[in-house]
């Protein structure tokens, strides 16, 4: 018979119930993102301040149709990928995703231009020993079945388009199927919420093996769609910490990095300055 693990948690959404070596992993019916190991549940989102942590504050600020959600465990990244649908989502198919990594306990999250309807972490055929390979006589056979070799396949993440087209993930790729990849990295709010704060400017501390040009987007944590007043500006090889002045007042601002010239800086941390 089964044993009730938890009233509290549930979903609908069965197309984002993974089992992982870590446990199982879902959506749940409040959009938080939930593991079991079968005793216990706990939410991998952090936690920012009091209330919803900010995985399912962005879900609930995000999500469209929950039903078309899906997610996959990828084994050669380790980590949980949930795949859902945005106001921008084309055909209503995901368009976003988030990616939780177990090793480091970190999200991700992605944005693709085109519609996702399902994907699945695939494991290319082994190389095997047939019949036909053995061209020794039972006689002169002295290997036993456990000595041949096996080639094992890789492993690999195959996503597939609404409209039928696979697509494979490489973490190198600077761009999505001829499309310039959007990368952002955005603060949590600054100041308390209470009272109106000045953010002077921004530090970036980074190491890049090529120059890339970025841009600084400023605006309120709580409006995620209101970013704006862009301040360019440029990561060099010689990897300085870069200085970006920016100047917002707001009772919680925030600050977004972008860049989407196919470079690839590998970013340390952020310094602000109220």
């Amino acid at each position: 018979r089964f044993d009730r693990v938890i009233d509290a948690t549930g979903t609908r959404w069965v197309n984002t119930i993974v089992t992982t070596p870590h446990g199982v992993v879902w959506l749940d019916h409040d959009h938080e993102v939930y593991i079991t190991d079968g005793y216990s549940v706990k939410a991998l989102g952090p936690i920012d301040g009091q209330g919803p942590s900010r995985i399912q504050r962005k879900l609930q600020d995000e999500i469209l149709s929950s039903s078309r959600a899906w997610a996959l465990y990828n084994h050669t990244r380790n980590r949980y990928e949930l795949y859902y649908t945005a106001s921008d989502s084309p055909g209503g198919y995901p368009s976003r995703a988030l990616f939780y990594d177990f090793a480091d306990q970190t999200w991700w999250p992605q944005r693709f231009p085109f519609g996702l309807s399902t994907g699945a972490d695939l494991l290319d055929a082994a190389t095997l020993v047939t019949w036909d390979d053995i061209l020794d006589s039972w006689d002169a056979t002295t290997a036993a079945w456990n000595d041949f070799d096996v080639t094992q396949g890789n492993r690999r993440v195959n996503v597939f388009e609404s409209i039928g087209t696979s697509l494979r993930f490489f973490s190198t790729q600077t761009n999505d199927d001829g499309t310039a990849i959007d990368v952002r990295w955005r603060s949590g709010g600054l100041g308390s919420g209470t009272r109106a704060v000045h953010l002077k400017e921004v530090w970036v501390e980074h190491e890049t093996d090529s120059a890339s040009s970025v841009s600084v987007w400023v605006g309120n944590a709580r409006r995620g769609d209101s970013f704006d007043s862009p301040v360019a500006s440029s990561l060099s090889t010689s990897n300085d910490m870069q200085f970006i002045p920016v100047g917002r007042t707001d009772r919680r601002p925030a600050f977004e990095l972008r860049l989407n010239d196919g470079g690839q800086p590998r970013i340390s941390s952020f310094y602000a300055t109220l």
